[in-house]
């Protein structure tokens, strides 16, 4: 995708030529893995341009090179030095989250996203995705409801919409609810809550699950991936749908 514009500033500049550089490395040094593909076709789910599968006989996918672990530590050094310095930069605070996520480093995430000063809602959503990867759904719950109260309201009415999640029949009734309406907060509290795996644990972690895809949508489309085209319309429908890759 196209480098993004200077900022003029540059501690801010280098942190994103950085994340280039980091991706630009990831990109050639993945190693080559040839999986078993969809047992059938019932198995197949056609996404736009891709075809997605699911097949529990699939391999494990090999382990990260020890290379792009190192590349990840020194990114992340960055990206921390300048979120000190620039606590208030949104880039800067969802990057470094993303990439302590990527290492599996929780706490850190936590503290970061509590040490964010950049917009409002950004930071509270950034703390709820911290929450959700350390598994405290209560927590990562009321982050995001802060999340939305703080957002304007177009920008919440993209992230409460679930209509990429709901088949025809369902689709029908979701969309006789105008966006903002008590009738449809009531309607998603309850298809949220209806689709818990597990009604004994606390807070609805399937919200909240949206909502980390959601932010994980955001940290993408702003910044290189090793996606080949860029992040578009296909590969944020397969993210919001299955989650993004772990591996």
């Amino acid at each position: 995708r196209p480098p993004l514009p200077s900022t003029g500033v540059p501690l801010l500049d280098a942190a994103r030529q950085g994340q280039l550089m980091f991706e630009q490395f990831r990109q050639t040094h993945l190693p080559a893995f040839n999986g078993k593909g969809a047992s059938s076709t019932k198995d197949q789910e056609v996404v736009g341009r891709f075809i997605y599968w699911y097949n529990e006989n699939e391999p494990p996918a090999p382990p990260e090179p020890p290379s792009i672990k190192a590349q990840r530590a020194r990114l992340i050094e960055l990206l921390d030095s300048t979120a000190a310095r620039y606590p208030e930069d949104d880039w800067v605070a969802g990057q470094l989250i993303r990439y302590l996520s990527e290492d599996g480093r929780v706490d850190a995430e936590i503290k970061a996203a509590n040490n964010c000063r950049a917009e409002p809602w950004w930071c509270s959503a950034l703390l709820g995705f911290a929450y959700h990867e350390a598994r405290q759904f209560v927590r990562a719950d009321s982050a995001y409801a802060a999340a939305l109260r703080l957002m304007p309201l177009r920008l919440r009415c993209d992230w409460s919409d679930a209509s990429v999640l709901l088949d025809e029949y369902t689709l029908r009734t979701y969309h006789r609810f105008a966006c903002g309406t008590a009738e449809r907060t009531r309607y998603e509290a309850r298809m949220w809550w209806l689709a818990k795996p597990l009604y004994a644990l606390p807070g609805i972690d399937t919200r909240t699950e949206y909502f980390a895809r959601m932010t994980m949508v955001r940290m993408l489309e702003d910044a290189p991936s090793p996606y080949q085209y860029g992040f578009d319309i296909d590969e944020r429908e397969l993210l919001l749908r299955y989650g993004w890759p772990r591996a």
